[in-house]
């Protein structure tokens, strides 16, 4: 039987309708955003990768001294000792990184930053947290803006204890945190964020970072997973050195009081407290600085006994 050409025209209709409707479909599959990949976990990474803990700005003026943080992370000073406890228990190197803003040669975004920020001190105190402060054999790296890479010889140092990866933990998270962790993932380290040895001014702003970042610059690791995951290498378990061994004549060497390196003591009742590098001598408005073994009465010519002030409110970075 033949068709009417109006169920035939019904039936083109129908189609350009249902076509249409497939298109739009299409499209809309098409325009939706890919399935989000899983989280990186640390234990995608091999185990055996030499490694060292690099401890960000944790001083008075970051914690002890703002309401803001210790109030949104109490757990802080019990959690970095706990992660303290990891690497130096393991042999592995711990280095700490202090800001120190006040020589104007080398931190020069501090005039900017004021600028941006003029109730927030530019100087401020290196005084380490005490739940924080180095032990004998560990390096101590002053540095002079946000990224603890940064015109310094902290890059040098790691290389020379052959360190591949790096676990960053310490003060703020959206700061100088991040920024070292940057600067380490420039330099081509595979870089571990220690996520509840971190703190910030907020939980959110500190979240969001992690949010942002995880998977993309850095693996984010609660403390579970790091002492689970974290070991010395064999080379480092059969002995080989993983702390600067410096002796005396070394230290005065060219090659090291231009870098601030220092040796930090420990004491009965001072636990790693060096001298202080001064600011108004040109050879230390340097970056690094290291914490090694000499006897208390061994001093670098370029570094004074007293440390910078401190300062209220604040301060500049972190």
């Amino acid at each position: 039987h033949s068709r009417k050409a109006s169920d035939v025209s019904l039936d083109a209709l129908n189609g350009a309708s249902t076509g249409a409707h497939l298109s739009m479909a299409s499209r809309a599959r098409a325009a939706a955003p890919p399935p989000a990949k899983p989280a990186p976990s640390i234990y995608d990474l091999r185990d055996d990768v030499r490694s060292a803990l690099i401890v960000v700005d944790v001083q008075r003026d970051w914690f002890s001294a703002s309401a803001a943080v210790r109030s949104a992370f109490p757990e802080l000073p019990a959690n970095l000792e706990e992660l303290l406890d990891i690497f130096r228990s393991r042999g592995l190197p711990v280095v700490h990184v202090r800001a120190r803003y006040d020589c104007p040669v080398r931190s020069g975004h501090m005039s900017f930053f004021t600028k941006l920020n003029p109730e927030k001190p530019a100087v401020v105190s290196v005084e380490p947290e005490p739940f924080a402060a180095e032990r004998l054999g560990e390096l101590v790296v002053y540095k002079p803006t946000f990224d603890g890479f940064h015109d310094t010889e902290l890059h040098a140092e790691l290389q020379r204890m052959r360190v591949g990866r790096v676990y960053v933990c310490g003060l703020v998270t959206a700061a100088c945190v991040l920024n070292t962790c940057f600067g380490a993932f420039r330099l081509g380290y595979e870089v571990v964020l220690a996520s509840e040895c971190t703190a910030d001014r907020s939980r959110a702003q500190h979240d969001a970072i992690i949010n942002i970042y995880n998977g993309y610059t850095f693996i984010a690791a609660g403390l579970a997973e790091l002492a689970s995951f974290v070991r010395a290498p064999a080379d480092v378990v059969a002995g080989a050195p993983t702390q600067p061994e410096l002796s005396a004549p070394e230290l005065h060497s060219p090659k090291l009081r231009s870098p601030e390196l220092r040796l930090a003591r420990e004491l009965p009742l001072q636990r790693g407290r060096g001298p202080i590098p001064d600011s108004t001598d040109p050879l230390s408005c340097s970056s690094l600085s290291v914490a090694s073994s000499i006897s208390s009465s061994t001093t670098l010519s370029s570094f004074s006994s007293s440390s910078a002030g401190g300062a209220a409110g604040p301060p500049a970075g972190g």
